[in-house]
């Protein structure tokens, strides 16, 4: 898992610069998942921090993951659906 979210992570360089983003559309939706899939992870994250941390924590802890979070949105996410918009899920409408 970690193998492939390093990997992706060194070819997002490439999606910032304004290149194209994924131009395969099963490749695309593999993405697309994946940030999903890492967002409920966050979330779930900042749960447990909550539960077993100070608030100072939590608040500290918080801040970091909604950074994390934004990334993903305005640099992967956002773009490849973009490209991609009938991967898009609806919750993100």
């Amino acid at each position: 898992m970690f193998g492939l979210f390093a990997g992706f992570m060194g070819n997002l360089e490439f999606l910032r610069n304004g290149r194209t983003m994924l131009k395969d559309s099963l490749i695309a939706q593999q993405v697309s998942d994946l940030m999903i899939e890492f967002g409920g992870r966050l979330n779930e994250s900042i749960i447990a921090v909550q539960e077993q941390c100070s608030p100072e924590e939590f608040k500290a802890y918080r801040l970091a993951v909604a950074k994390i979070m934004a990334e993903m949105l305005l640099e992967v996410m956002n773009p490849l659906y973009a490209q991609h918009p009938s991967i898009k899920p609806p919750e993100l409408e």
